[in-house]
């Protein structure tokens, strides 16, 4: 039952993605006063999040400079995605997989160190 379900909810989630991809090539969060960001809102410093819905505007847009202003880790998110389907995917059942990248634990906690630092950081330089 697990494994039938799991091909629809992957598709309705890759439209979902789709439909969200195309909404944001025609609507600039550039016009939009309000933000999301929990972080931001409470503390008017921006997370290491902050920007990730202008640099995938920038991308849809070809504007490479436009995404390392915002947020240039906008290109770590499909290593970051890849690795957990890689994960997921055995623990729902699905009887393929997929080839995994060889990361070890310190490699992994390094990024995150340097996302966070980069992320926090950029509010004072």
């Amino acid at each position: 039952m697990k494994t039938r379900l799991l091909p629809l909810a992957l598709c309705v989630l890759g439209a979902l993605g789709i439909g969200a991809l195309v909404y944001l090539y025609f609507h600039s969060p550039y016009e939009q006063t309000v933000t999301i960001c929990p972080i931001y809102q409470l503390t008017g410093l921006r997370c290491p999040g902050c920007g990730m819905t202008r640099a995938l505007y920038c991308l849809l847009h070809l504007d490479l400079q436009g995404v390392f202003r915002e947020n240039p880790f906008l290109f770590v998110l499909p290593f970051a995605g890849y690795l957990a389907l890689t994960e997921l995917l055995p623990l729902c059942g699905v009887p393929w997989r997929l080839p995994r990248l060889r990361l070890s634990a310190p490699w992994v906690l390094a990024l995150l160190a340097v996302w966070v630092v980069y992320g926090f950081g950029r509010n004072f330089f």
